[in-house]
């Protein structure tokens, strides 16, 4: 399940980096996976409030997907410090409507 997730947070991030590429190549920061933060440079207020919403309802971070030491930071829930155990199939299910959602949203942007 967690690489579903993940792989949905790549989709936003990539999407995300090549509408901020296309508005201003000088802009895109090739290492920040924030998606938030990302989602201020589009200008576009519905998906920042979905990326926003990525990272309250499935993660914050990306690292929490891949990397089991994640699991066992203070503050952040603890499934036996193995990433596929964090995510249910309602995290997939969340993560991949959202993507769908700003992929959608940053096409029409590209498009227009």
């Amino acid at each position: 399940m967690n690489w579903i997730c993940y792989k949905c947070h790549v989709a936003i991030e990539t999407c995300l980096k090549s509408l901020i590429f296309c508005l201003d190549a000088d802009k895109v920061n090739q290492t920040y996976h924030d998606l938030v933060s990302l989602s201020y440079q589009v200008s576009i207020p519905e998906v920042t409030d979905l990326c926003r919403e990525f990272q309250t309802e499935v993660c914050s971070s990306p690292d929490m997907m891949i990397f089991p030491s994640w699991n066992s930071v203070p503050g952040f829930p603890s499934c036996n410090s193995v990433p596929g155990d964090r995510f249910s199939s309602d995290d997939v299910e969340t993560a991949c409507r959202i993507a769908q959602q700003i992929i959608d949203l940053c096409d029409e942007r590209w498009n227009a």
